[in-house]
């Protein structure tokens, strides 16, 4: 009766089967077991995974942390164009106004209780009405003549000094205004400035006079001027 053992032998990862079969009693070397061996090729040795061994992992470098890189030097700047300058804003102020053309009036002769008016065309001597809506009169007493803006118009009148000549912008700048100025103290081409209640500027240059009997006086009238 023959029995068949296995023997399965694994050395230094080399695995070796091998069979024995006995006879019964004693055998010569001839007749000795008779040996199947079967060796199969030595498997290749794994290599240690990268995560095995740590002598053989690779080293990772660790991502640098970008808020502590030093900058890199700055090329050049990119040249920008600057923007083409606006033009001026018109201006939103209107134009100053341009005062009117004067008209003259020469000679006038004033007598006693007449009156003025510069919105006339032409300026002449009127009656006084007794109403004082007069822009100028002249006015006889005792004492002597004197010349008076109305006192209901609303005009006023204002003495320039001697030598000084006058125009629309002095007339409307002038200070001083006097309720009346007598003939006595006034010399050849002196001037005075009226401004009438309705707007009009009257400059106003005594001429001469004949006592109280008259006064000459040229104007001069800006209409629509204030």
């Amino acid at each position: 009766m023959l029995s068949a053992a296995a023997v399965v032998l694994v050395a230094g990862g080399a695995a070796a089967a091998l069979l024995l079969v006995q006879g019964e009693g004693d055998k010569d070397d001839t007749g000795s077991a008779e040996v199947a061996a079967s060796q199969s090729a030595p498997k290749a040795e794994k290599s240690p995974s990268a995560s095995g061994s740590p002598s053989t992992k690779a080293s990772k470098k660790p991502k640098p942390d970008k808020s502590v890189l030093p900058s890199g030097p700055s090329g050049p700047a990119t040249p920008t164009q600057a923007p083409n300058p606006a033009p001026p804003a018109a201006s939103s102020e209107p134009a100053a106004p341009k005062a009117p053309a004067p008209v003259t009036y020469s000679a006038i002769r004033m007598t006693a209780s007449h009156d003025l008016y510069l919105a006339d065309t032409p300026v002449r001597p009127k009656a006084d009405t007794g109403s004082s809506d007069e822009d100028l009169t002249y006015a006889v007493y005792s004492s002597g003549a004197v010349l008076a803006p109305g006192t209901t118009s609303g005009s006023s009148l204002a003495l320039l000094p001697a030598g000084r000549q006058g125009g629309v912008e002095a007339c409307k700048g002038a200070t001083g205004y006097k309720s009346y100025i007598w003939i006595k103290d006034l010399t050849a081409g002196q001037q005075m400035c009226v401004l009438s209640g309705t707007g009009h500027v009257g400059l106003v240059t005594y001429q001469g006079s004949s006592g109280t009997t008259y006064a000459t006086l040229d104007v001069k009238v800006w209409r629509d001027a204030v």
